[in-house]
């Protein structure tokens, strides 16, 4: 019993590190201290914490801290899309959309956008309605582009709102 208390209060212990390392790594990004954010959140990345491949995958695509890098860039957002990190979704669908660090595939981008799109991230909704409304990689459906673009347009996308009056015009 009190080996099943002390391995409890261990991975609490470690859990609350890695998310006060993460927010930590997090901070240091937001405050343009790239070195102290790649120093906390390489090992983090590395070690499968979706937060902190997602922010190495976005240094990677701008530069930020780190030689610009779309092959590396792609391989840490895959690796947060795959956990559902809906912003590292949205990143790596842009990337399959232009065909930077992976071949162009629509298909595969509006996948990835569908997937962040889902769980609320209006950039994606935007995306994903313009992919419809345009017909990129597919024919266009102007009744799931009116979806998609309503659902941004409802969080107060401006350009979503822009494009849905257009549709509907």
């Amino acid at each position: 019993m009190q080996i099943r208390i002390a391995v409890a209060a261990l991975m609490i212990t470690a859990f609350q590190g890695a998310a006060q390392d993460a927010s930590t790594g997090e901070a240091a990004y937001a405050a343009g201290d790239y070195a102290t954010a790649i120093r906390e959140l390489r090992p983090l990345a590395e070690r499968g914490h979706a937060r902190a491949q997602f922010i190495l995958g976005h240094m990677y695509v701008s530069s930020n801290g780190v030689s610009s890098n779309f092959n590396q860039a792609a391989q840490w957002l895959r690796m947060a899309a795959q956990q559902g990190q809906a912003d590292a979704q949205k990143h790596l669908a842009d990337l399959y959309f232009i065909g930077v660090g992976v071949p162009r595939d629509f298909l595969e981008a509006k996948r990835l956008y569908r997937l962040a799109a889902e769980q609320g991230h209006v950039e994606a909704q935007l995306q994903l309605g313009s992919m419809y409304a345009l017909g990129f990689g597919m024919p266009a459906d102007y009744t799931e582009a009116q979806h998609w673009l309503q659902m941004a347009a409802g969080q107060g996308n401006a350009a979503a709102q822009t494009q849905l009056g257009l549709l509907l015009d």
